[in-house]
């Protein structure tokens, strides 16, 4: 009796899963779709900073004090104009170069 009753318990599991995933409730992630880790680094903007350091990220404001970054971590770093030498965008293009 109680292999029937662990079959019935297997089944009925079996059947709610399947149910599950016939509504979408068990999507896998596929391979494809996942974004290699060097083209995400590529489309991130980078400042070279005077001292030899960079920050890379999105550049988020452009102000004549300072530039804005949001970080890949998703925090935000005020960069202040004094210490930039140079921006490279993502897209390729580069900003002024900065002096004192």
């Amino acid at each position: 009796m109680m292999k029937k009753n662990s079959f019935l318990v297997i089944l009925l599991w079996a059947l709610i899963a399947a149910s599950l995933c016939a509504q979408g409730g068990c999507r896998r992630r596929r391979w494809s779709t996942v974004r290699p880790v060097a083209a995400y680094v590529d489309a991130l903007d980078t400042i070279f900073l005077a001292n030899g350091g960079r920050v890379r990220g999105t550049i988020m404001v452009e102000e004549p004090e300072f530039i804005s970054i949001r970080l890949p971590d998703g925090s935000t770093k005020r960069v202040p104009r004094h210490e930039i030498s140079r921006v490279a965008f993502a897209n390729g293009s580069t900003g002024a170069v900065f002096s004192d």
